[in-house]
């Protein structure tokens, strides 16, 4: 660090995923609901700049913090795969948009608070679609046992 500077920039890489035992569809739908972001991130305004349909969303994100995030379906043996990103940086008070330095200390706070804040999220979404499923059982559509080596492999092209 320069003399005389404040503290370096840190952006924030935030990356979880969680696997739903749902049809595509249905998490698609889910994904697509604007309740769930303000559920992942109630202080920040997020704007889609690219629908993916069924692969999720893309986002620009201002408030709290200013940069991007995405959620991506990935269809995987008998559910889907939720993956979800956020690569922000923080905002100046009453600026949604002007990223601010933050010293490494913080940065590595605020990103550990979202971090878990997202996991809880994910998986609240997860018990949501999968509430009808009994443990064991796979996801409704599919006829292969849940941990079958047929079960825990992608799709086949």
């Amino acid at each position: 660090m320069i003399a005389g500077m404040g503290p370096e920039p840190v952006q924030i890489d935030l990356i979880d995923e969680v696997f739903v035992a749902a049809g595509l569809a249905e998490v698609s739908k889910a994904v697509h609901d604007p309740a769930l972001w303000r559920a992942l991130w109630p202080d920040l305004e997020l704007s889609i700049f690219q629908d993916r349909d069924t692969a999720g969303l893309r986002f620009t994100v201002t408030g709290a913090l200013v940069g991007t995030s995405e959620i991506w379906l990935e269809p995987w043996g008998d559910g889907v795969v939720a993956h979800v990103y956020l690569r922000v940086d923080a905002t100046r008070r009453h600026q949604p948009t002007a990223a601010r330095r933050l010293r490494r200390s913080a940065a590595k706070s605020l990103a550990t608070r979202r971090s878990l804040h997202t996991k809880r999220q994910l998986n609240t979404l997860k018990d949501t679609l999968e509430a009808a499923r009994e443990p064991g059982e796979p996801a409704a559509g599919y006829g292969l046992p849940v941990g079958s080596p047929a079960a825990s492999r992608p799709p086949q092209p």
